[in-house]
C-alpha cells in the first residue's frame, strides 16, 4: 500500500486523462449504480413478499411510469429468478403503463416478454378510453415504440392497421418520430413504406433466422446486445474494440432463448498466420514506410530524430489493427453463412455520437453493404441527440467512400518550425523534471519497459537482478504504472521508476495540427484503398496516435540522454524489454546515438513466423534457449555472437524434483479443490488448446479424442485464456458428438497444477510445451496431417510431432506400457539447457558484467551488422492455423 501511494502521483501525471476518468471516476459511477441497484432490488423483494408479485408489479410502476430499460430489466430479472410465473402480469401492466419508447421495443424483442405483449397489441383497439392511445397522443416518441413493436410482432396486416390507426390521432409525424422508427430497423438497401412504420415492415427481425451476424463497436456501446439474439438458432457477434474475443453473454441469455452465441474478433477470421494477416501486415508496413520519407522530406531528418525506422515501425503498429479489422469485417458481412447482418449503434448514455460515426464510416468502404438485402441498421437505447446522428449515420453507410480533397487556405496553414520548437522546448521542461542519477559504487545501467499484463513480472524479476549488480533506473514507457509497480520491490520499486508521460500535451497541438494536415494531403497518395479508407476516417488520431506520440517519446529519450551525458550520468548499458514494443525500440537507437550498448532480452521464445513482430537492432539478445540464437540469427537479423543464451523469469523448474510425489500431491489438490472426479491412480493426460483457426484445432481435438478412447486414461480439457465461451462449449460439442463427453473433463485451474497432476501432456504449439518440460512431463505435439506449426514446440524440447489418430494412439500406448525413455527425454532436454533449472539471474548478471568490462568499441555492434529495417523480412510463410 506504502509504495502505491508514493508512486500515485507518477501514475497520475503518466496516464491519460481518459485512463485516470476510467478507472477512478468510472469506478465510482459503477458503483454507485450497483448501490441502486440493489436496493431497489431490496425494496422490491420486500413488497413482493408481503403483498405478492403483481402488487409489486403495480407498486413498480406507479412509481414511475417513465422507468429506463435498466430498471425495467432488473425487474423482469427479479421476476425470473423469483416469481417467473409473475413476468406475463409485469408485462400486461407495462403495456398498460409505460411511457418510454426504448421500454416498449425492448420488451417486444425479449423472449421473455414478448408473447405476452403480442397478445397485448392484438387486443388494443386504440379507442378514445384507450391508455395507449392517450400516451402516443402525447408523445410521438411512446407513438414509435408502440410502432416499432407492432410492426416487430404482428402480421403484417395488423401492423399496418395499427399505424394507420396512430396516424389518424397523431399530430403530424416529427423528423424525430421518423428516426426513432428508424433505429428500431432499416434495411438499409429498401425504400421506406409509405406509412408509419418506415422501414420496419422489412425488418429480418420479424422472423426466425438460421444465422444472424452482429456488428458492433464495442460492448460499452450497446449494453442491450443480446437482445437482438431473440429469434436466431445461431448468432455470431463481431465487436469492433473486442480484439481477443472475450465478450461473454452467458448471464445475458434470458431474454435472447435458445439462441447459439458464438463471439468473434478480429483474428478469429484472419488469423495470426494467414495469407490475409500477411497481406494487411505487408500493406501496412509499405504505407507506413511511404508515408514515413514523406514526412522527412516535407519536416527533414530532425522531425523524426533521425530514427526513420522506429517512426515506420510505430506507425505501421498504429495502422495494422485497424486495419485487420476493416478486413475481418469484410470476410464477415462477404460469407454467405448468414442471412442477416444486424449493425447496432448505441444511445447517448453509452456511447458518443462521434463513436457511431466512426464506426458507420468504417463499414460504409465495405462494397455492397448499402446494396446487401441482409443488412440492418439498429440503435439500442436511442435518445434525442443519438436520433439526430442516424440521419448521417445512414448517409455514411449508403454513401460510397470518397474522401473529400484537402483544400488548406495557405493563411492557415501551420507552419512546421514553430510547431517542432514547441515539440524541443516541450520536452526540454519535462526532462528537468526527471530524477537525477544518485551516487553509489555500482555502475549505472537502466531498464526500459512498458507495462504489459504477460510480461510485467518478468520486467520485475528483470530489475531485481540487474539492480543487485548495477545502480538501477527504470525508464517507464507506458501502460499502467500502478499495475506494474505492484510487481517491482515495495521497499525501493517506485523511486527506481521514471515514468515518461504517454500523453500529448496541449502544447503540442500545433505539430498535431500539421501532421493531421500532412496526412490529409497524403491520401491520394496510399494505396491500396482500404488502408486509405481506414486512414481518411481516422486521420487526426493517426497523426495524434501513430506519428506524433513516437515523435514525442523519441524527442524526449534523446533530451533526456543529452541531459545525462552533460551531467556525466550516462547509464553503463540500457536493458530493453520487451523488445518489440516502438518505445521501447526506440531506446536501441538513442543509445546507439551516445554510444551506450543495449541488450534485448526476451523472457518469451519468439521466432521471425511472427511476421508483425521486428527485427533486434540492440546490440546483444538476449534469448530463452539455445533453439531461439538460431531463430534470431535467421529472421531477427542478429549473429550468433550476440545472442546469449540467459533463460528467462517465465520459464523455469525445479533443480531437484521427486515426480511421483510432485504428481500425486498436485492430483490431490485438484480433487479436493475443485470436488473433481479425477482418481489418483489412472494416468491423467491433458490436452492445452490454442486461440486458432477453428477448422484445425478442432480436428486436433478430434484426434486426441479418438487416440485416446477405450485406453485406461483419463483426458482434462484445458482451453487457452483467450478462448471464449463459446469456443470451449464447441470443444465440448464434439465431444458430445463422438459419444466421449463422460471421458472428458475440464479443471478451472492454472497451467503449472495441471501440467504438474498429468502424466502426459497433449499441445499443439503452445507455450505450454516449454512449461511441461520444465517439470519433467512427456510431451506430444499434436497436428492435423501435412499441416505444419509456426513454432516448432517440439523441437525446442526434443519431443515428438503426431500428424494422426493411429500415430498419436501408437504412441500414448508405448507410454502407458513404459514411460520411463520419455522421461529420459525430458530430463535431457533440461540437462542441455541448465539456464531453465538454474534461473536467468546469474546469466544476465555475466553478461551485463562482460558487457561493462569490454572497450566500447567492442560491445557496440558494428553498424554494417545492424538491420536497415525493423520490419521482418518477407515474403512471410502462411500457416493454416
Amino acid at each position: 500500500m506504502i509504495n502505491r501511494v508514493r508512486v500515485l502521483p507518477k501514475a497520475l501525471a503518466h496516464a491519460e486523462a481518459g485512463a485516470v476518468r476510467q478507472k477512478i471516476v468510472g469506478a465510482l459511477r459503477w458503483r454507485v449504480r450497483r448501490l441502486k441497484v440493489k436496493t431497489f432490488k431490496l425494496k422490491l423483494r420486500l413488497t413482493d413478499k408481503i403483498t405478492g408479485a403483481k402488487a409489486g408489479n403495480i407498486t413498480f410502476w406507479r412509481a414511475n411510469p417513465a422507468y429506463d430499460w435498466s430498471a425495467v430489466d432488473a425487474r423482469i430479472q427479479l421476476l425470473n429468478e423469483t416469481y417467473p410465473n409473475a413476468i406475463a402480469h409485469f408485462t400486461e401492466v407495462s403495456v398498460a403503463t409505460a411511457r418510454n419508447s426504448e421500454v416498449l421495443i425492448n420488451l417486444a424483442r425479449s423472449e421473455l416478454t414478448k408473447e405476452t405483449m403480442r397478445a397485448c397489441l392484438m387486443n388494443e383497439t386504440l379507442d378514445e378510453q384507450s391508455s395507449v392511445r392517450q400516451r402516443m397522443m402525447r408523445s410521438q416518441m411512446t407513438c414509435a415504440g408502440f410502432v416499432i413493436a407492432a410492426t416487430l410482432l404482428l402480421p403484417d396486416k395488423l401492423s399496418a392497421e395499427f399505424a394507420q390507426k396512430a396516424t389518424e390521432f397523431c399530430p403530424a409525424f416529427s423528423a424525430h418520430f421518423r428516426r426513432m422508427m428508424d433505429s428500431g430497423g432499416t434495411v438499409i438497401s429498401k425504400r421506406p413504406k409509405h406509412d408509419a412504420r418506415r422501414f420496419m415492415p422489412h425488418s429480418k427481425f420479424r422472423a426466425d433466422r438460421k444465422h444472424r451476424l452482429i456488428l458492433a463497436q464495442s460492448l460499452k456501446d450497446v449494453p442491450t446486445l443480446s437482445l437482438l439474439f431473440s429469434g436466431a438458432e445461431n448468432v455470431t457477434v463481431f465487436i469492433l474494440d473486442d480484439l481477443y474475443g472475450r465478450a461473454e453473454f452467458s448471464d445475458k441469455m434470458e431474454h435472447a432463448g435458445s439462441a447459439r452465441v458464438t463471439v468473434e474478433h478480429s483474428r478469429s477470421r484472419i488469423t495470426r498466420f494467414s495469407p490475409d494477416y500477411h497481406r494487411v501486415h505487408e500493406d501496412t508496413r509499405v504505407v507506413a514506410q511511404t508515408l514515413t520519407a514523406a514526412l522527412e522530406q516535407a519536416g527533414g531528418a530532425e522531425l523524426t530524430i533521425r530514427d526513420p525506422q522506429g517512426t515506420e515501425l510505430a506507425l505501421a503498429d498504429n495502422l495494422f489493427f485497424p486495419c485487420l479489422q476493416f478486413a475481418a469485417l469484410e470476410h464477415l458481412v462477404n460469407s454467405d453463412e448468414f442471412d442477416h447482418i444486424v449493425v447496432a449503434f448505441g444511445g447517448q448514455k453509452t456511447a458518443k455520437p462521434g463513436a457511431n460515426k466512426q464506426f458507420a464510416r468504417l463499414l460504409s468502404g465495405i462494397k455492397k453493404l448499402a446494396t446487401d438485402p441482409r443488412v440492418e441498421m439498429v440503435c439500442l437505447s436511442p435518445d434525442s441527440q443519438t436520433l439526430e446522428t442516424l440521419d448521417v449515420v445512414l448517409k455514411i453507410l449508403t454513401s460510397p467512400p470518397a474522401p473529400a480533397p484537402v483544400v488548406i487556405n495557405p493563411a492557415k496553414k501551420q507552419e512546421l518550425a514553430p510547431a517542432v520548437a514547441g515539440l524541443s522546448g516541450r520536452n526540454s521542461t519535462l526532462a528537468k523534471g526527471f530524477a537525477s542519477w544518485p551516487d553509489t559504487q555500482h555502475p549505472r545501467m537502466m531498464l526500459a519497459t512498458t507495462q504489459v499484463a504477460a510480461y510485467n513480472r518478468s520486467s520485475a524479476a528483470y530489475s531485481d537482478s540487474i539492480s543487485a549488480i548495477a545502480n538501477l533506473r527504470i525508464a517507464f514507457l507506458g501502460g499502467n504504472l500502478l499495475s506494474f509497480t505492484e510487481s517491482l520491490d515495495a521497499e525501493n520499486g517506485s523511486e527506481m521508476v521514471t515514468a515518461m508521460p504517454q500523453r500529448i500535451h496541449a502544447s503540442l497541438n500545433p505539430l498535431h495540427k500539421w501532421l493531421v494536415e500532412f496526412l490529409g494531403e497524403q491520401l491520394k497518395n496510399i494505396a491500396p484503398d482500404y488502408v486509405s479508407h481506414v486512414i481518411s476516417g481516422r486521420v487526426s488520431d493517426i497523426a495524434r496516435n501513430g506519428i506524433l506520440a513516437y515523435l514525442a517519446h523519441a524527442n524526449l529519450c534523446h533530451v533526456w540522454f543529452a541531459r545525462l551525458e552533460e551531467a556525466n550520468q550516462l547509464p553503463e548499458a540500457v536493458v530493453l524489454t520487451p523488445f518489440r514494443s516502438p518505445r521501447v525500440t526506440a531506446f536501441a537507437a538513442v543509445a546507439r546515438h551516445y554510444n551506450v550498448p543495449s541488450v534485448a532480452i526476451e523472457p518469451h521464445g519468439l521466432n521471425a513466423a511472427y511476421c508483425r513482430y521486428c527485427k533486434v537492432t540492440a546490440d546483444y539478445y538476449g534469448v530463452v534457449s539455445r533453439f531461439f540464437v538460431q531463430a534470431a540469427v535467421d529472421g531477427f537479423g542478429m549473429s550468433a555472437d550476440r545472442c546469449p543464451v540467459i533463460g528467462s523469469p517465465r520459464l523455469k523448474g525445479p533443480e531437484k524434483y521427486d515426480m511421483a510425489a510432485k504428481t500425486f500431491a498436485a492430483r490431490a489438490h485438484l480433487i479436493d479443490e475443485f470436488e473433481s472426479d479425477l482418481v489418483q491412480d489412472v494416468p491423467l493426460i491433458s490436452y492445452f488448446t490454442q486461440p486458432t483457426d477453428w477448422n484445425q484445432i478442432s480436428e486436433v481435438w478430434r484426434i486426441v479424442l479418438e487416440a485416446t478412447a477405450d485406453l485406461n486414461c483419463q483426458l482434462v480439457l484445458k482451453t487457452h485464456p483467450e478462448e471464449t465461451a463459446s469456443r470451449v462449449a464447441a470443444y465440448l460439442s464434439i465431444a458430445e458428438e463422438l459419444g466421449v463427453l463422460d471421458r472428458v473433463r475440464m479443471v478451472e485451474t492454472d497451467a503449472v497444477s495441471l501440467i504438474e497432476a498429468s502424466d502426459l501432456v497433449l499441445s499443439g504449439y503452445s507455450a505450454t510445451v516449454v512449461e511441461a518440460a520444465l517439470y519433467r512431463r512427456p510431451v506430444f505435439c499434436v497436428t492435423n496431417g501435412d499441416i505444419e506449426y509456426p513454432l516448432n514446440q517440439h523441437e525446442i524440447v526434443g519431443g515428438k510431432l503426431l500428424r494422426s489418430t493411429p500415430d498419436l494412439r501408437n504412441e500414448i500406448e508405448a507410454f502407458l506400457k513404459d514411460a520411463s525413455p520419455y522421461h529420459r527425454a525430458a530430463e535431457t532436454f533440461l540437462e542441455n539447457e541448465p539456464q531453465l533449472t538454474q534461473g536467468f539471474e546469474e546469466h544476465l548478471s555475466t553478461l551485463l558484467k562482460n558487457i561493462m568490462s569490454m572497450p566500447r568499441e567492442e560491445s557496440l555492434r558494428p553498424s554494417k551488422e545492424r538491420p536497415q529495417s525493423l520490419f521482418i523480412d518477407g515474403p512471410h510463410t502462411a500457416y493454416k492455423v
